[in-house]
């Protein structure tokens, strides 16, 4: 209910801490990382009554350094189920494929 998901905020830091250093190295080292966009995507419902889009864009923002874009969905909580090549097509996306 609360992001980052059952309390996981410390290893989300660390998550974040390792973006913001691939970062700063620059887009060769980011990519030899295995993170070659050094962004994680996050996609949810827009009516999803257990994430709340405030919440998480507010508590994954802050844990992982801002290192995060969202994608909102027209769902519930049964977005990936329900609109799953809305999900597809979000994660296509975002790694420009």
């Amino acid at each position: 209910r609360h992001g980052p998901i059952t309390e996981q905020h410390d290893d989300w830091r660390i998550i974040g801490r390792r973006l913001t250093q691939q970062a700063a190295a620059g887009v060769k080292e980011s990519s030899e990382q295995g993170l070659e966009h050094g962004k994680v995507l996050i996609i949810t419902g827009i009516d999803d009554v257990i994430i709340k889009k405030d919440e998480i864009m507010q508590d994954a923002t802050a844990v992982l350094e801002g290192n995060v874009e969202f994608k909102f969905i027209d769902a519930g909580h049964e977005a990936p189920i329900a609109k799953s090549q809305d999900v597809v097509n979000a994660i296509s996306e975002f790694w420009n494929l």
